[in-house]
């Protein structure tokens, strides 16, 4: 026989065994006994409100007969009053749902067990309360008794669970978290509003992933507080706002995303702080900015067109950006329309009026008045704060990050609607283009920029950087005749500074209102009339100013002041034609006929920069170094002068009145670069020849001499064409007369020098010397000789014969002296040598006795120096 045991309990098996023996981990030990039963009954609930419908809500024959009617006397408002926007959250679907429910709603059941179960882990209801049939059934029981009298059609709403049976099953944390909100003198006093506030209080502390499919909102709030089958749902709403604004008005509950929550009682302190935030004028404006700058992206520059424009920017008077070249000036708290505001504005202002529907949204107003006193209580007091009062803070601060976002989106859905004041006119909403802030803030500020700078488009195809403007200014492509508009507009804005202006103020006209144009555009626009010869530049009172420096100068702003655009000076035509004469006579070629001064110096000045490019390397190369290089250097500069006069009447006068010496220097300049391409080798070598023998040429016949004179002067002339064919001729001569004598004089010394080494080698056998190089080498003493190129050393040469002839038997003797005796060889004595100067005796010799005189001194000193053992040298 098998014995079965049932039974039931308030708790499981695994909660009742927590603890059993000082055990906390009972997991195992309760897995042991379940695993020796192989059937498993499961003893609860699978429908907790149909349990409670059936033992609770059951009806007699005449309560379903009265119901039954009911239902079909009203079923469409019995099955489209009570829905809920869940399918979780289901009201009646069929008349069975409806006579099993009432007079409750079948989402009630689910909604209250859903409350117990928050309500536990909130720690707001006793331990015995849960989410089970049995906490169901009980309060369930409680309610319907406490409605039992009452007449049949009407519903009991879920703000009637919270009664005596409800309230004692409050913790006192519970009671606390609800007291502030029923204490509160409006609602002590108003039924109603204790109403929502029991109802919102048991939606509102749901799980959180409850909330998620329940909302505590405003919505889900009247279908909870509804009592009546045809109840005006819009006017209950309205009713559940009333009291819901109040509520937070008085801090009791705070309102995120369109869901209602209870504050805490920290909570409720630091939300009486922030209220009583004062704000200043400041404030407000502050943060709005940061809102509507984010949104609209307004910078301190616009760019529209070739230009960027500085914006100035305003909210309500409250500068933020300045030294703008037009302003934006945000309207958020006048009361005045946009039609009325026009006329108080700049011409030049763009007005974005957003008063016109900021002071209408009060919500948005509210909640963005509550979000600047937040940020202002953060600054004061969020970072001081420890304990339970930073974690309220930190929660504040994620709250009102939340109602940036949707202060901030609904700013972006108004800015759709938002009128503009563009030239002091009204600018309707659909007048601008762009779905989205950034490009409708965009698209009107064009079109602000676009009325205002009117004549901005006129420099468009002009240079807008330095990079095209200096490209432009060093362009020699030819332009069009004629103006264009910008053109003609700066020509006619010069001839109002009577011809004459500085480029800084014509770059600070040009770039107000209604030009805007950049300062590369300006001076481009000055290029073409300065190409077009209608202007002038001039910098540093330096008329004429080359287009390309005057550009590199302009560039630069504090030069600006010293460059100047002027009128080009009229210069009469016989001036032109004289000048043009004097051109020919000059440089035996025409320029091309003109009867423009201004295009007369153009030609000019390339006609003397071609000019000077012939001369230039001509006076590197010969200027400073031969005589007639002082032409190239006076022509070029004579060219360079007249190239850097920039006054065009100046460099006619000066072409005139300089003529005959300008052509002087051109026909001598022309002469010697062609007698410099022609024969400067031969000059060279002439030059070379005179320079290398200009001592060997005093040697010869004095009409030799004459020639080299000659030549000298050739030299040294400044011009010497006429003399080369002479100075060529005389060149030959005296070279040839130079060669020639070098030659014979030449051939003397060397017979002179081979007679020496003649005797000495007679010398050298008497004294029996055999050995080489006791003296000098014969072939290298006469080749030497050969090689003098100076007349003076060849004779030099000529003229120490004697005294070489002297020395090297000086040195033969004086080998032959030392050297050792040789067995079996007869030996010859040599003394040492010593010199003897037969001159020294006497200098002249008249008659026979003086000679014998002469001699017989001799014979008796030459004996005395033998006897000495001395070889006497005689000299």
């Amino acid at each position: 026989n098998q014995v079965w045991i049932a039974c039931t309990a308030q708790q499981t098996l695994d909660e009742v065994s927590q603890g059993t023996d000082g055990k906390t981990r009972t997991e195992d030990e309760f897995g042991k006994i379940l695993g020796r039963f192989d059937t498993r009954i499961s003893l609860q609930s699978n429908d907790a409100a149909f349990i409670t419908q059936k033992r609770v809500l059951d009806k007699n024959s005449a309560g379903l007969e009265v119901l039954g009617k009911l239902y079909r006397d009203k079923k469409e408002y019995i099955l489209n009053q009570f829905k809920i926007a869940h399918d979780l959250y289901k009201g009646y679907q069929t008349e069975d749902e409806f006579v099993l429910a009432y007079p409750f709603v079948p989402y009630q059941f689910k909604l209250i067990a859903h409350v117990f179960e928050a309500f536990q882990q909130l720690q707001f209801v006793i331990k015995e309360v849960k989410d089970n049939e049995r906490s169901v059934l009980g309060i369930t029981h409680f309610t319907i008794k406490e409605h039992a009298s009452e007449e049949v059609g009407g519903f009991i709403p879920l703000d009637a669970f919270y009664n005596g049976m409800f309230q004692s099953n409050l913790t006192h944390r519970g009671a606390r978290a609800i007291q502030n909100g029923l204490e509160l003198d409006y609602v002590k006093k108003d039924a109603f509003a204790q109403r929502v506030v029991k109802a919102l209080f048991m939606v509102s502390n749901l799980l959180e992933s409850q909330r998620l499919t329940f909302p505590s909102n405003i919505d889900n709030l009247t279908v909870l507080l509804m009592t009546e089958l045809d109840q005006n749902k819009m006017q209950l709403q309205k009713k559940v706002r009333e009291v819901l604004e109040k509520l937070r008005d008085e801090s009791i509950v705070r309102e995120e995303n369109g869901s209602y929550f209870f504050f805490n009682e920290d909570e409720i302190d630091v939300q009486n702080l922030i209220k009583n935030q004062t704000l200043g004028f400041d404030d407000r404006l502050e943060r709005f900015d940061e809102f509507f700058r984010k949104m609209t992206q307004i910078r301190n520059k616009h760019s529209f067109g070739q230009n960027d424009f500085r914006v100035g920017y305003f909210v309500d008077g409250k500068e933020f950006l300045r030294n703008g070249e037009f302003d934006i000036k945000v309207l958020l708290t006048d009361p005045g329309t946009a039609q009325q505001k026009a006329l108080d504005l700049n011409k030049t202002d763009l007005g974005i009026c957003v008063n016109e529907w900021f002071l209408k949204d009060v919500p948005l107003r509210k909640d963005f008045e509550w979000y600047c006193q937040t940020l202002k209580f953060f600054s004061s007091q969020g970072d001081s704060a420890t304990g339970v009062r930073a974690k309220t803070i930190e929660n504040f601060r994620i709250r009102n990050g939340e109602l940036e976002k949707s202060i901030s989106l609904r700013l972006k859905q108004h800015f759709a609607e938002t009128r503009f004041i563009s030239q002091q006119r009204v600018v309707e909403p659909d007048q601008v283009n762009g779905t989205d802030p950034v490009d409708r803030t965009k698209n009107i500020l064009d079109k602000h920029l676009e009325g205002i700078y009117h004549k901005h488009q006129l420099a468009a195809n002009y240079a807008q950087n330095q990079k095209d403007l200096k490209m432009s200014a060093a362009g020699t492509q030819g332009l069009m005749h004629g103006l264009s508009p910008a053109e003609e507009l700066v020509n006619n804005m010069i001839s109002n500074y009577n011809n004459q202006v500085t480029v800084h103020d014509l770059i600070n006209e040009l770039e107000k209102v209604p030009f805007g144009w950049r300062h590369e555009a300006v001076l481009d626009v000055l290029v073409h009339l300065v190409k077009k010869k209608k202007r002038e530049f001039r910098y540093r009172n330096q008329p004429r100013y080359p287009i390309v420096d005057f550009i590199n100068k302009a560039v630069s702003a504090p030069e600006r002041q010293v460059c100047e655009v002027c009128s080009g000076q009229e210069i009469d035509q016989a001036t032109i034609d004289e000048t043009a004469f004097a051109f020919r006579d000059i440089f035996n070629r025409d320029l091309i006929g003109t009867t423009d001064g201004n295009e007369l110096y153009q030609l000019l000045l390339e006609e003397f920069k071609k000019e000077q490019a012939q001369y230039l390397p001509l006076e590197d190369d010969y200027h400073g170094t031969y005589p007639f290089g002082n032409c190239f250097h006076e022509t070029s500069k004579m060219l360079n002068r007249w190239a850097n006069i920039r006054d065009p009447k100046s460099l006619f006068d000066s072409v005139r009145s300089e003529k005959e010496t300008a052509k002087a220097f051109l026909d001598l300049a022309k002469g010697m670069k062609e007698f410099v391409g022609q024969h400067i080798k031969e000059y060279d070598a002439i030059g070379l020849f005179y320079k290398n023998h200009r001592e060997n040429i005093l040697e010869l016949d004095i009409d030799v001499q004459e020639k080299a004179d000659k030549i000298k002067e050739f030299l040294h002339s400044e011009d010497p064409r006429s003399d080369y064919r002479h100075i060529r001729k005389a060149y030959d001569e005296v070279k040839t007369a130079l060669t020639d004598y070098k030659k014979q004089l030449t051939d003397e010394v060397v017979e002179g020098y081979e007679q020496v080494f003649a005797e000495l080698e007679a010398e050298k056998t008497k004294l029996g010397v055999t050995e080489a190089n006791v003296y000098a080498d014969h072939e290298r003493t006469l080749q030497g000789i050969r090689n003098l190129d100076s007349i003076a050393q060849l004779k030099n040469r000529k003229l120490e014969a004697d005294h070489f002839k002297a020395e090297q038997l000086e040195a033969l003797i004086r080998y032959a002296a030392a050297k050792p005796a040789e067995p079996g060889k007869p030996q010859t004595r040599v003394g040492e040598p010593k010199e003897y100067y037969i001159t020294r005796l006497m200098t002249t010799i008249s008659n026979e006795q003086e000679l014998d005189d002469y001699l017989a001194k001799a014979r008796k000193e030459m004996l005395d120096l033998l006897h000495q053992n001395k070889t006497i040298i005689l000299k």
